[in-house]
């Protein structure tokens, strides 16, 4: 056995966080420190034995172990669990813990969002339709079943980031309207933010930095939500909006500033987040995908049709 599965590497952080350290306590064999490139898949194959640990999908660098999967599970789950119970969080617990969590903040935000854009329209059926295909296209279903840490930073980020739009949905004012039957809704009035939904937003959508990186570009979102607030109305980004504004960018730079030092501090730079650095089954360190070979991957992830097969379950994936 060249390689070995490391399935509690979230927990393997949590722990050596709880110790002070942030490289994880896995074992470097002299062998794998001697390559010219320990990244070469042939070359740690050649030295890889019982006796010579090499372990896969991990961040190596300086002769020390790291996990390059996001930070925050292992310090807001992960290590209260080690506190509390003195032994580590199994990972099925953690991912069928977040997943519900994740499924959880999903029909929260599709609930607000009904309730904002289509009140007068919307009937309960709509809704669960909403639902199930929103189940479905963020893959919350198949990744809850994926009992591996692989799940983790995943359905954490989808949790931080459906809770920050319905918090930010509800700092308009919109998230539940009330009225009697007589009188109708509640008028919503533009101009009302609410700071505290602003600021608890803004930090759910920070973390996702410390989750899955990629998801922090739904902060963008904001323009869309608050484009009245910020283009008509002008309580945000202006004068009389600086203490809205200043609610939702202050989060940010508090959930950055440790996560950006943290990347520094593994790996020398503050957007260095250590993915380079994987022990995986090719030299990640030397590769550079072209932009013309990731729109084509876009274009078969998006758009290529499904493969019908004459058995069930009659579909097949695509090659």
């Amino acid at each position: 056995m060249h390689h070995y599965d490391e399935d509690d590497q979230y927990a393997r952080l949590a722990d050596s966080i709880l110790n002070g350290e942030i490289s994880l306590d896995l074992p470097v064999p002299d062998e794998l420190k001697e390559l010219e490139n320990p990244y070469d898949p042939l070359a740690r194959y050649d030295i890889g034995s019982e006796d010579v640990p090499i372990y896969w999908d991990h961040a190596y660098r300086h002769g020390k172990y790291y996990s390059y999967f996001g930070v925050v599970p292992a310090v807001l789950i992960y290590l209260p669990y080690e506190v509390i119970t003195g032994s580590w969080m199994p990972t099925p617990s953690a991912v069928a813990l977040i997943g519900i969590l994740a499924i959880a903040a999903m029909s929260l935000f599709t609930r607000r969002f009904v309730l904002l854009y289509f009140e007068q329209t919307a009937t309960t059926t709509s809704l669960l339709l909403c639902l199930f295909m929103l189940f479905a296209g963020s893959n919350v279903v198949s990744l809850g079943f994926l009992s591996r840490f692989y799940s983790v930073p995943t359905l954490s980020a989808q949790f931080f980031t459906f809770m920050g739009l319905w918090f930010w949905l509800g700092a308009k004012g919109m998230g539940i309207r009330t009225g009697g039957a007589s009188n109708g809704p509640e008028p919503f009035k533009p101009n009302t933010l609410s700071g505290s939904h602003l600021f608890f937003g803004s930090i759910c959508m920070a973390l996702t930095l410390g989750c899955r990186p990629q998801f922090v570009l739904a902060s963008f979102l904001a323009f869309a939500i608050f484009k009245d607030e910020i283009f008509r109305s002008r309580s945000l980004f202006s004068k009389q909006g600086i203490k809205p504004t200043a609610l939702a960018l202050i989060p940010f730079a508090i959930v950055f500033a440790p996560l950006l030092w943290y990347n520094y501090a593994r790996f020398g730079s503050v957007f260095d987040f250590g993915s380079a650095y994987n022990l995986t089954g090719f030299d990640m360190t030397a590769y550079h995908q072209r932009y013309l070979f990731t729109s084509l991957l876009m274009v078969i992830y998006l758009f290529c049709p499904i493969n019908p097969t004459g058995s069930f379950p009659f579909l097949e994936p695509i090659d």
